[in-house]
């Protein structure tokens, strides 16, 4: 990597030596997919939604633990981990290693959006769950529709 880093600097200063003009090419077209304007700066609210779920604890910054209240199923029904899809925290719980950087931070953000006994609403896509056996989901606050997996990146905690 430093041997190719000199060699590229080497070519350079040749160049300005020589007066030889320093010619960069043109990056190749790239398509551009139009984020929603509601995702754009501030956090993405749905409005009200219908709960199936609230957060029995926090496990870690991407990690909760819920009881489902869907399919009729009560506030002692068994809980389930739930893993929010489409986001990485650092690490706090993985056994035999260090807790990560910022990992503590992102654990107090995931909990100060979604405190134990905060209804949310899950919305799960095509893989149901994840090869530790916890329920992947799209998690929303109910009370006012706050997509939490966009808000943990939005706010840099994920």
């Amino acid at each position: 990597m430093v041997v190719a880093f000199l060699g590229a600097m080497a070519v350079l200063a040749s160049c300005v030596r020589a007066r030889t003009p320093i010619v960069v090419a043109e990056p190749a077209p790239t398509t551009i997919v139009a984020a929603p304007i509601s995702t754009i700066g501030g956090p993405v609210r749905r409005g009200k939604l219908e709960a199936n779920a609230v957060v029995k604890r926090n496990v870690d910054g991407d990690t909760v633990t819920v009881v489902l209240t869907d399919s009729g199923q009560k506030e002692d029904a068994p809980s389930e981990n739930v893993r929010l899809i489409g986001i990485d925290t650092p690490e706090t719980k993985r056994p035999d290693t260090p807790i990560e950087c910022f990992g503590k931070k992102a654990s107090a953000a995931t909990a100060s959006l979604i405190p134990p006994g905060t209804a949310l609403r899950l919305e799960r896509d095509v893989e149901e769950r994840d090869r530790y056996g916890r329920l992947l989901a799209y998690v929303f606050s109910a009370d006012d529709g706050l997509f939490i997996n966009h808000e943990l990146v939005r706010t840099g905690f994920a």
